[in-house]
């Protein structure tokens, strides 16, 4: 019996992790294939503002990361 449940909530789970997993990749395809393109077309001082958090973020990330490098190649 306990073999049993394990199997089925293995399975639970193989299905949960899958659906979440498609879920993300739609998300992130949805974004490439739809709103860049239809942001691009926009004039710049619509189109900025918009793209900024995320430029903010790559640039945040980017230059911990960096800093990360930096330290451990100094030690």
């Amino acid at each position: 019996m306990v073999l049993f449940m394990e199997k089925l909530m293995m399975e639970v789970l193989n299905v949960v992790a899958t659906i979440v997993a498609g879920l993300m990749v739609g998300c992130e395809l949805a974004i490439a294939a739809f709103i860049h393109p239809t942001l691009d077309k926009l004039p710049d001082e619509v189109h900025l503002p918009p793209e900024l958090p995320g430029e903010r973020s790559k640039e945040t990330t980017t230059r911990s990361r960096s800093s990360m490098l930096c330290e451990s190649s100094m030690s």
